[in-house]
């Protein structure tokens, strides 16, 4: 009986074959076939279904990346400094009300300290000689990733005081964004080891300078050439503590000096000497 019950679902497929043979005999043969009519439906069934399940799949995934990549393109908001001003109002404006703090930056100079300026050089400002430069690159460092983002790099001048009119070499505006730690709120998630490490529980990230440490050798008193590499210098600004900065100082600059340390023996060399303004809502 069972026999006869899985009969019923396969059917013949009988197929007839010609072969020409010798002194025009012609050969006949018969193949005889069977084919399931339930295991061909449910093939066919799960098939469809598969490929469903991958369009959904492959829809999904597009429309994760599509908000990644509009993610990653407004999470600091970097505004070209060539950008129109009232393009980078606008932009500063939509940027503040998603939540980011407005960052305006300004590098004046990078002063090394009496007893460790660099590659010999002293009294750099004295006299009317010219006044030496260093290269220097700036980049911002969000707590969601193990990358930075490059903000603005040039030269800026190298002195042994502070300068009484301070004029910016290098200035940068962008927005970053102001995090709670939350993931569902946020949107991102911070890395390991940065949860809980901000009293106010806001996270925006850091501004890190760095230079080449670059032994300079006095060819004579109008010719400083470089002679030799080590470690960079680098220096860390945290933006959180001006977040209750952000409305009290009336748009106006403010002076912020940030320690220059030697990326190898943790030594301080130097100070990088910035304007700072920050707003945030």
């Amino acid at each position: 009986a069972a026999l006869r019950w899985l009969n019923m679902f396969q059917l013949p497929l009988d197929q007839v074959y010609a072969y020409p043979g010798a002194a025009g005999a012609i050969i006949l043969a018969t193949e005889c076939a069977r084919e399931s009519t339930v295991t061909l439906p449910i093939a066919t069934a799960c098939a469809k279904l598969f490929s469903n399940a991958a369009m959904q799949s492959q829809q999904r995934a597009s429309m994760i990346a599509a908000q990644s990549r509009r993610r990653e393109a407004i999470r600091s908001y970097a505004i070209p400094p060539e950008l129109d001003i009232n393009r980078a109002n606008t932009i500063v404006d939509m940027a503040l009300k998603d939540g980011c703090m407005e960052v305006n930056m300004g590098v004046v100079a990078f002063v090394v300290n009496g007893d460790n300026s660099i590659g010999g050089i002293h009294n750099l400002t004295s006299g009317t000689e010219r006044v030496p430069s260093i290269r220097m690159s700036v980049s911002f460092q969000r707590h969601d990733s193990i990358f930075e983002e490059g903000i603005m790099a040039g030269t800026v001048p190298l002195l042994d005081q502070s300068p009484t009119i301070p004029n910016e070499a290098l200035k940068a505006r962008f927005c970053p964004r102001i995090m709670s730690g939350v993931p569902e709120k946020d949107g991102f998630e911070l890395l390991h080891g940065v949860p809980g490490t901000k009293p106010n529980g806001k996270y925006v990230g850091n501004v890190r300078f760095e230079v080449e440490n670059t032994s300079y050798a006095n060819v004579n008193d109008n010719l400083i050439v470089p002679s030799a590499t080590s470690a960079p210098i680098e220096g860390l600004l945290e933006l959180e503590p001006y977040l209750d900065q952000a409305t009290s100082n009336e748009g106006k600059k403010m002076p912020v000096l940030v320690p220059a340390i030697d990326a190898n023996s943790g030594k301080r060399l130097g100070t990088f000497v910035l304007l700072l303004q920050v707003r945030a809502l």
